[in-house]
């Protein structure tokens, strides 16, 4: 942040935006944005002229702590005009999709409380900035000036931007700001595993692919992360590993170990799944270990169908509603693959709680473990 706060906080937009499920808001995708902030590399201190330095070290740059630093396109440009061999030793990327732009506007000034030499003085001054000369020199610091061409540079092209990107109003950027300005304690999540995962998909079955995406993530998130794993099949829901800080011991075994190696012996089994009766098991679980410090979900990753016939999708939601707890409220997060035929019941779940709803076409993808991420945040 500091000198650099403009870039940090729109690559949080950013980063939040892209992951996000289609139609659901940016702090959807906020976990990839801890994700970032958490792997952060330990530095002398976190300034932009430090991780520049760092940067741009001789060496073996696959060993170096820093292999990129997010900064706007002028303090990109002013750190190439001062390196003596600029084109050798820096180069850009400019992401695809809406770009994340850092705007200085002037503005005039209007409102009763305003004395009339306050509101001419901001319109004189929005005036002067809009003169060519002045439009010019900002050209020359390498600010994008309308009507002028940009300066030259070794490492930026000022290539022509697509469409700018828009995370909503100043709450939600507040929200998203947030993320990089508040540490994170990790989340209280309950995992919610359907077995019946038997699908093959890139080799191997979607419940391996799933189990890996998992395995993942435990490994990547903060201690002290609250977490259990509930699996289900045709005929019951279980208990695999109670939810607690990941760093607690379970029967002699860090929780983060006891998760992977009760993942790891999954298999897949075909035969049904009893999920909405398993959810209102878990759902319970999460109410009694809830964590008032930390963002409390339960992750259903299924592809259905439910198969028990004693509980329906609107008994699901009618229990949902009851069981509801503003002062406590838990996220019912869903990974649904494929053509569910139980998907309304999932959407509508996800919205009762405060959840997502997300579908996958295949779990043989790279947007399965941005899925994960984003859950398990």
């Amino acid at each position: 942040l500091g000198n650099n706060s403009d870039a940090a906080l729109l690559m949080a937009e950013a980063v939040a935006a892209a992951p996000a499920p289609p139609g659901a808001p940016p702090t959807a995708g906020v976990g990839a944005v801890r994700t970032l902030a958490d792997a952060q590399p330990a530095l002398a201190n976190n300034s932009l002229d430090e991780a520049m330095k760092v940067l741009l070290q001789p060496g073996d740059a696959a060993k170096a702590p820093v292999h990129a630093v997010v900064t706007t396109e002028q303090q990109l440009f002013r750190r190439g005009q001062s390196l003596p061999d600029a084109a050798g030793v820096l180069s850009s990327w400019l992401p695809p999709g809406p770009a994340a732009v850092a705007d200085y506007p002037t503005v005039l000034l209007s409102g009763p409380w305003l004395s009339e030499e306050q509101v001419t003085a901001a319109s004189a001054f929005a005036r002067y900035m809009h003169k060519p000369q002045q439009l010019a020199d900002l050209a020359k610091a390498g600010f994008r000036a309308q009507g002028i061409g940009p300066p030259r540079s070794k490492v930026t092209s000022f290539p022509a931007l697509p469409s700018t990107l828009s995370v909503g109003d100043e709450a939600m950027r507040a929200t998203l700001a947030a993320t990089l300005t508040t540490p994170s304690n990790g989340p209280a999540a309950i995992i919610m595993l359907d077995q019946s995962l038997t699908t093959e998909e890139g080799g191997k079955t979607r419940l391996a692919n799933v189990v890996a995406a998992l395995d993942d993530r435990i490994r990547a998130l903060p201690p002290s992360s609250v977490i259990g794993l509930w699996t289900f099949d045709g005929k019951e829901g279980r208990s695999e590993v109670p939810p607690g800080p990941l760093n607690d011991s379970v029967d002699g075994t860090p929780r983060s170990a006891a998760l992977i190696a009760a993942l790891d012996k999954q298999y897949s089994s075909a035969g049904g799944a009893v999920s909405f009766t398993t959810l209102r098991l878990v759902y319970q679980a999460a109410l009694a270990d809830f964590r008032p410090d930390q963002p409390n979900s339960v992750l259903v990753i299924t592809a259905g169908p439910h198969t028990d016939q004693t509980l329906d999708g609107p008994g699901l939601q009618d229990y949902l509603r009851r069981a509801f707890d503003p002062a406590k409220p838990v996220a019912v997060n869903v990974i649904d693959f494929g053509a569910d035929p139980d998907r309304d019941t999932w959407e509508a779940v996800a919205k009762l709680s405060g959840g997502t709803y997300q579908n996958l076409a295949t779990s043989d993808s790279a947007t399965l473990a941005t899925a994960v991420t984003t859950f398990l945040s």
